[in-house]
């Protein structure tokens, strides 16, 4: 199905003992410094490239802006050594209290992570409640998909799960023509702003300009608001 519940989503191990110093640790480590829980794990910012959300981060394919398909215990391990700087158990130990090894740390942090999911009307809509959207919202989702956005945006998180090259169909001034993962747009009418280097202000606009760079559609504007809409009702939770 178009828009299921992608297999990564169940594959991974976690160890849930371990979620309480998870979230200690994301903490002392900094990780939710541009990772803020309350903002679904994205801060708005640019660093080096923009924050992405990490609300559902479990049940993504790909990870990164260039799409590595990599394991979630993998990727934290490698930002924890990379950019929180814990190289090693000493560095670990110096961070908390507890006695733990760096392979801990990550398996704890994994945990917390795999914490954060959502669910919502968009679940209960895509396993066979029609009644869980609005028919406004249900256009919006015939829009969505009859545009073509589906095309890179499908699965449950309507993304993270593929790379395409950025202005595929028409060139997007000041932007190199190269790959990035296709980010979940799952909460996006709460994760403005967008791109990977956050040049889009508005999530309409993000939907106009991505039909027409990526998909060479000029799109109505009641596509557009009907696409918006659709998206506003992904992001709400029970």
């Amino acid at each position: 199905m178009l828009f299921s519940l992608d297999a990564r989503a169940t594959a991974q191990t976690v160890h849930p003992e371990l979620q309480p110093l998870g979230a200690r640790l994301f903490e002392r480590a900094g990780c939710a410094k541009c990772h803020p829980r309350d903002t679904l794990g994205a801060d708005g910012a640019v660093h080096e490239r923009a924050t992405p959300q990490l609300v559902d981060v479990a049940r993504q394919v790909l990870l990164g802006w260039d799409g590595e398909r990599i394991d979630l215990e993998a990727f934290v391990r490698r930002e924890l050594t990379q950019r929180a700087g814990l190289v090693d158990d000493a560095a670990v130990r110096a961070l908390d209290d507890e006695a733990i090894s760096l392979d801990v740390a990550v398996q704890a942090i994994t945990a917390e992570l795999a914490t954060w999911r959502s669910r919502g009307r968009w679940d209960r809509y895509v396993e066979g409640d029609d009644a869980a959207l609005t028919a406004e919202e249900r256009d919006g989702l015939a829009a969505f998909v009859e545009s073509g956005c589906a095309t890179c945006h499908a699965g449950r998180n309507l993304g993270g799960r593929s790379t395409h090259l950025l202005g595929l169909a028409e060139p997007i001034p000041g932007h190199v023509r190269r790959l990035y993962r296709a980010p979940m747009l799952r909460h996006a009418a709460r994760t403005a702003p967008y791109l990977h280097d956050h040049s889009i202000a508005g999530l309409d606009e993000a939907v106009r300009q991505m039909a027409r760079h990526e998909l060479g559609r000029t799109l109505a504007d009641a596509d557009v608001r009907a696409i918006v809409t659709f998206l506003h009702a992904t992001t709400q939770t029970d």
